[in-house]
């Protein structure tokens, strides 16, 4: 199981489009290794959450952080 994030189908503008990106980067990882894995019977899938309030953007100077988004 691997987790991405709702921004990817946004690009998260003008705030966390390098996070955003990566984790586009991580949907690409998980469609192509689960065609590769399939024939073994690997399951392989993604979630793709929207906002999971945590305290990371407090410790990082922005607590309002997912109040303001924009996605």
């Amino acid at each position: 199981m691997n987790v991405s994030f709702v921004a990817v189908r946004t690009g998260y503008p003008d705030e966390y489009v390098d996070y955003a990106s990566s984790k586009g980067a991580m949907d690409v990882l998980t469609l192509g290794l689960s065609k590769e894995v399939a024939e073994e019977g690997i399951p392989l899938k993604g979630v793709r959450p929207a906002f999971i309030y945590t305290n990371i953007h407090t410790s990082g100077g922005e607590p309002g952080q997912l109040t303001k988004s924009k996605i």
